[in-house]
């Protein structure tokens, strides 16, 4: 498929199996008995290493669980989000990997192949999901648990599934390709309205309209970042069973059942409205003739500080801090 093709959102799907997923994978447990229940956060028999850095201590120390949510399309990974959860204080931070993002793999040194999204399509150790899941850790400094993945076809099949989702189009959208496969015919008008499956998955195939240069892949980030928060939302309501039903047709992922059972059991009682996205800090440069994401490696450490660091006491204090700069802002 051509480039403005290759955009798949994931993230919704994750949050039904990793959040409330209970009803189904509870049953498929008790009629298999292949899973155990055990926090993916702290492993049998570990190994044990003294922290480098302050980041790495409050990863050992912690208890937030890591899950790489992954969108492909054939060799190549096209959305990349980690959903960091802390099961103590049900607070959730998802953090996006712009496919673009520069990461070098020894050996692979073509242009193309620098980019984190061409990772997937590598052979042994170095490709797959666990390539990738390596990838994004070693960006981020935090350990990558497990990892979710799926293609757009499920986006498609869920939002069918309950009922169509209402979104608040930014801007009108005008998209037309007679020569791809399948045809692409993209047309929203800016405002609200209700999206069935396959208009949600050309809001989210959108790069630009003709005849424009169109955003950069940034923004469309954000968009897929509200879009997760909007459908999981949804998908908790009573039609969660079928939801699920209908992921398990689609996912791929290392977690067995026991995983998802924990998972599942700890993330009952998520918020929804305190739920974080991100982008990981970085610049736009060329290199070797290609444009790449650089990732800024010291701001990304604090990004990811600030993440293992939050607590309610803390968003209330970044609350109360904003307001009061609100004010004085008014008062100017």
């Amino acid at each position: 498929m051509k480039y403005y093709v290759k955009v798949f959102f994931i993230a919704f799907i994750a949050f039904s199996i990793i959040f409330a997923g209970g009803i189904y994978a509870y049953q498929k447990f008790y009629e298999n008995q292949d899973g155990q229940v055990k926090d993916p956060a702290n492993p049998e028999d570990p190994v044990q290493e003294e922290p480098s850095n302050e980041l790495e201590k409050m990863v050992k120390e912690g208890k937030r669980i890591n899950v790489l949510l992954i969108g492909v399309d054939g060799g190549r990974s096209d959305t990349l989000m980690m959903l960091s959860y802390d099961p103590k204080h049900k607070l959730g931070n998802i953090v996006s990997v712009p496919r673009d993002t520069y990461f070098h793999v020894e050996g692979k040194d073509a242009a193309d192949l620098r980019k984190i999204n061409a990772i997937y399509g590598f052979k042994g150790d170095d490709g797959g999901a666990e390539g990738v899941a390596k990838a994004v850790s070693a960006i981020l400094g935090v350990p990558v648990h497990h990892y979710v993945k799926l293609d757009y076809k499920a986006v498609e099949a869920v939002v069918d599934v309950v009922g169509g989702l209402e979104l608040d189009v930014p801007f009108d959208m005008n998209y037309d390709d007679p020569y791809a496969d399948p045809p692409l015919h993209i047309h929203f008008e800016a405002g609200v309205q209700t999206l069935d499956g396959e208009e949600a998955v050309e809001y989210l195939r959108w790069r630009k309209n003709n005849g424009s240069e169109g955003q950069g892949d940034l923004p469309r980030i954000e968009r897929q970042q509200e879009f997760v928060v909007t459908l999981a939302k949804k998908a908790m309501g009573l039609k969660l069973p079928m939801v699920i039903k209908t992921v398990f047709d689609y996912l791929e992922t290392d977690m067995n059942l026991g995983d998802m059972i924990y998972l599942t059991s700890v993330g009952i009682g998520v918020d929804f409205s305190k739920l974080e996205s991100v982008t990981i800090p970085g610049d736009v440069g060329m290199k070797n003739g290609g444009s790449y994401l650089f990732h800024d490696p010291e701001e990304t450490y604090e990004l990811m500080k600030g993440i293992y660091e939050r607590t309610p006491e803390s968003d209330a204090k970044a609350a109360a801090e904003a307001a009061a700069e609100a004010e004085a802002d008014g008062n100017d």
